[in-house]
């Protein structure tokens, strides 16, 4: 984490894994997710970042809207919401994809 815009970036001791995607939250919350794993949050951006309890899934990338909404995109799967930035990730019904990113 780098605060305020400036200085270096300094380890938050999470654990090791193969993050492949992150999103900040207008609430605050850091959102990030694991290829194959889960979906992590940090509430408010500071303290660790806990598991939100997802299906595993190959998520390659995250996203933040204005109004709270955060999206996951499922390489060779669908697309992912979680409305104002409570509850559990729920399928958009997309035609199945490659997809390796997303962004608002």
């Amino acid at each position: 984490m780098q605060t305020n815009g400036s200085g270096n970036f300094n380890a938050l001791s999470q654990a090791v894994v193969s993050w492949t995607g992150m999103a900040a939250a207008p609430n605050g919350n850091i959102y990030a997710s694991v290829n194959g794993g889960d979906i992590y949050m940090q509430t408010n951006g500071s303290g660790n970042f806990n598991a939100l309890s997802q299906t595993s899934r190959s998520w390659k990338g995250m996203a933040a809207d204005s109004d709270g909404n955060i999206y996951a995109v499922d390489y060779g799967g669908d697309i992912y919401k979680q409305t104002n930035g409570s509850g559990n990730f729920n399928s958009m019904g997309q035609t199945v994809r490659y997809w390796g990113g997303i962004t608002i």
